[in-house]
């Protein structure tokens, strides 16, 4: 038997009522899990968020660990390339060294080598003077060769000595003794006849007389047989005497001969000396340019040696420029990965937080709705 009520003759309120309610209950299990869902996704959102900063945390970590890896292994390049410029400037401080030491051996070697220039000098100055001396000597020996010369060739037309012997040698002719002698002769005749005549005309003798006549004839007899002998002797004086002078003219002739040969001796050796002189004055120069290259060769040697020590010193200088470079960039590097570890922890707080929030304010207003009863507001959520 089916009851009426006097407000619900036919039941209908009630049907609809529990129809309400079985339907507000299924609301509350759909919103409940709705609220469960909404807290799993919360959860799920949370750990992939965090899980996402934490492998950001981890990336960024990694990146920290190789900027602190490439900071020590630039540091120990540093150190490396310091030790290395260290040892270099030892090198360098030897090679500069040997360096010096070889421009202060070209210094003496060119210092040997002036020496020698002004040994050249005065050797050179040796053999000028030797060759002035041999063109004395030759100019010297010249007269006496020519002297000697002229005597032996008897030259008529010789000058100084010679020609003071030749004229000489000449008035000892026989021929022309005999003529001085005879012209002497006549004089003395010519006066001793006068004498004689005066002599007869004082004693009253007649120059017309026979007796003048034989006088004068017996004083030509004695007069001619004077000039015969004074002729002969005189040619016999002149053939002695021109012998004589003959003997002395050739030992002038050997003796100026001698002479200029002498000087002419004097003059080879003179000669002889400065070619000497200068042969060595050559060989001394030839000394001094072979020193002069050897000290160019030492002071091109010390150029290379201080370049090359240069440029090791640029290239120690440039490697640890390089490593200190690298240095300051790996800790930049280390600067940046800190930094970005910094950012990764804080996006992990951030999505940690936001995620949070977010799907607890959607569980907490579901909650509020259940909570409240509110089937309307549940079927609007659902709808």
């Amino acid at each position: 038997m089916i009851g009426i009520s006097y407000t619900d003759p036919f039941g209908i309120m009630a049907s609809i009522n529990a129809k309400n309610k079985a339907t507000f209950e299924q609301q509350q299990r759909q919103g409940a899990g709705l609220v469960q869902s909404y807290l799993g996704r919360a959860d799920g959102s949370v750990g992939a968020s965090v899980g996402a900063a934490q492998s950001g945390v981890q990336a960024a970590g990694g990146g920290t660990a190789a900027a602190d890896a490439a900071l020590a292994a630039s540091q120990g390049a540093l150190s490396n390339a310091r030790a290395v410029q260290t040892q270099n400037a030892a090198r360098i401080g030897i090679m500069n060294s040997d360096a010096d030491a070889m421009r202060t051996a070209a210094g003496n070697v060119s210092a040997i080598s002036g020496g020698m220039a002004q040994d050249t000098a005065a050797l050179r100055g040796d053999a000028s003077g030797l060759r002035v001396m041999a063109t004395d000597l030759t100019g010297r020996a010249a007269p006496w060769l020519q002297t000697g010369a002229d005597i032996l060739n008897l030259n008529p037309n010789a000058t100084g000595l010679a020609g003071e012997w030749n004229r000489y040698y000449a008035s000892l002719s026989p021929d022309a003794l005999v003529s001085f002698a005879a012209s002497d002769a006549q004089r003395s005749i010519d006066n001793t006849r006068g004498q004689m005549v005066r002599t007869l005309t004082g004693m009253g003798v007649s120059p017309g007389s026979a007796a003048f006549g034989a006088a004068l004839e017996k004083a030509k007899i004695y007069e001619q047989a004077l000039l015969s002998g004074v002729k002969t002797r005189a040619r016999m004086l002149g053939i002695r005497e021109q012998g004589s002078a003959l003997t002395a003219g050739l030992q002038m002739a050997l003796n100026a001969t001698n002479m200029g040969a002498t000087f002419t001796q004097q003059a080879l050796g003179a000669t002889t000396a400065a070619a000497d002189v200068t042969g060595k004055a050559a060989g001394v120069e030839q000394q001094r340019g072979s020193l002069e290259a050897a000290a160019g060769q030492l002071r091109q040697g010390a150029a290379g040696v201080t370049e090359a020590g240069a440029q090791l010193a640029l290239g120690g200088a440039g490697t640890v420029t390089s490593a200190s470079g690298a240095v300051t960039g790996a800790a930049g590097a280390r600067v940046s990965a800190g930094s970005a570890l910094t950012g990764a922890y804080a996006t992990l707080a951030q999505a940690q937080q936001t995620a949070a929030e977010y799907y607890s304010t959607q569980a907490s207003s579901i909650l509020g709705l259940l909570q409240g009863g509110t089937s309307n507001a549940l079927a609007a959520l659902f709808a």
